[in-house]
């Protein structure tokens, strides 16, 4: 995230709780991955201006959410070609994780992707 913000003109918000030692390396990489690809779907698709990062911990899962200003976009009409937007890996990635990805956009109303991460107490 600071390398971003260091190398964008994105205006970047974040607000992140501990998660050192809920996940495997496999995992703790998959989640790096998320976080990577849908900051690189906003910087290429997007146009956005700003956007907001948070890193949740609950009792049993961990929660993913950027919201960007930028264009949006029609997810129902995006669905169909759900393959060609770059979501397909989030998706897969997501699933690995026995996690949910939701997608909530509008065109000219910005983007928020979710993901929420199922983890075991040790």
């Amino acid at each position: 995230i600071y390398q971003i913000d260091e190398s964008t003109e994105l205006f970047i918000t974040s607000e992140s709780d501990a998660i050192d030692g809920l996940f495997n390396i496999q995992q703790e990489v998959n989640l790096f991955r998320i976080v990577q690809e849908s900051f690189n779907n906003v910087i290429k698709h997007s146009n956005a201006t700003a956007i907001q990062f948070e890193l949740t911990k609950k009792k049993s899962s961990v929660t993913i959410k950027l919201t960007d200003n930028g264009k949006g976009f029609d997810f129902s009409e995006k669905y169909k070609d759900f393959n060609s937007l770059g979501l397909k890996t989030l998706k897969e990635r997501t699933r690995y994780l026995n996690g949910v990805m939701k997608v909530n956009s509008e065109t000219n109303k910005g983007t928020q992707l979710e993901f929420i991460i199922p983890y075991n107490e040790k």
